[in-house]
């Protein structure tokens, strides 16, 4: 899937120079199943998101401005998130954190997260 977003995402105008594709690693999928009671579950196969590191995030954060905003999610390796938030908070940028899915965190990671 990751050829033909990037190809739709460039010809709706959107900038993709700080994407990143892996050769050989597939693009994160994800299939929501309902329930009788309308109920989700979600599975997903992290794919690339999986290896998308911190020296990744370093790579394109000088590119981040202020005032702006960061959103990360937890579609990432925990650790990869945490960098993030760091970089942001203290390039002036508004943090945000959704944690899903939701899996352990360590309590320092709050301390850049902004909401």
């Amino acid at each position: 899937f990751g050829d033909e977003a990037v190809q739709l995402w460039r010809a709706e105008g959107v900038d993709c120079s700080a994407v990143r594709q892996m050769v050989g690693t597939p693009t994160m999928a994800g299939i929501i199943i309902l329930d009788a009671a309308g109920e989700n579950r979600i599975i997903t196969d992290p794919g690339a998101n999986a290896r998308l590191t911190g020296t990744d995030v370093e790579t394109f954060a000088a590119t981040w401005t202020s005032p702006g905003i960061l959103l990360t999610q937890l579609e990432i390796p925990v650790e990869t998130a945490a960098r993030a938030l760091a970089i942001g908070k203290a390039r002036g940028l508004t943090t945000i954190l959704n944690p899903a899915p939701g899996r352990a965190l360590p309590k320092e990671i709050l301390a850049d997260v902004d909401i």
